[in-house]
This record gives C-alpha cells, sequence and structure tokens, in this order.
C-alpha cells in the first residue's frame, strides 16, 4: 500500500484481504508500524528506514499541499521565522 499505515475496519477484513498490504522484507509479516518515517515490523523488530530524499517521495495531492502550506505559514506567524 504504498508504505502508507491504513486501518481496516473489523467488518472489511474479509476474504484475503491482508494480500495487498506491504510485507516486512524479513518474515513477510504484514503487522507493520510505521515511526518517524520508519517501517518498523511489529513480529521481529526489523526497521526498513523512511526516505530522507524529499525528491524521492510520491507526490501530494493538491488537498495536502495547500494545508502544508497553511501550516507552514501559520508556524512562521507564530515563530515569527517568515
Amino acid at each position: 500500500m504504498s508504505g502508507e499505515q491504513v486501518l481496516v475496519c473489523p467488518d472489511c477484513q474479509v476474504d484475503d484481504w491482508t494480500a495487498a498490504l506491504d510485507p516486512c522484507p524479513s518474515c513477510g509479516s504484514t503487522a507493520l508500524v510505521k515511526r518517524l518515517g520508519d517501517v518498523v515490523c511489529r513480529g521481529r523488530g526489523v526497521v526498513t528506514p523512511g526516505s530522507t530524499d524529499r525528491t524521492a517521495a510520491a507526490p501530494q495531492p493538491p488537498v495536502r499541499e495547500a494545508l502544508a502550506r497553511d501550516v507552514a505559514d501559520a508556524l512562521d506567524r507564530v515563530l515569527g521565522c517568515g
């Protein structure tokens, strides 16, 4: 699922619903947690570092870009960094 954390309601957990989930590269478990950009396997503790290259990140939808700009502008106003 492109490295993003998702929640799946119990009613949707039918048939082979885990087939679309990203597995741990070490053990194949789909019990993964994303912490500070790194993906951690809850089964074995294997850490897959997140990308630090901003250009490699997937393009964000326009709504997220607008929200990011709004948050940055608000922080500049509050912290006086602008």
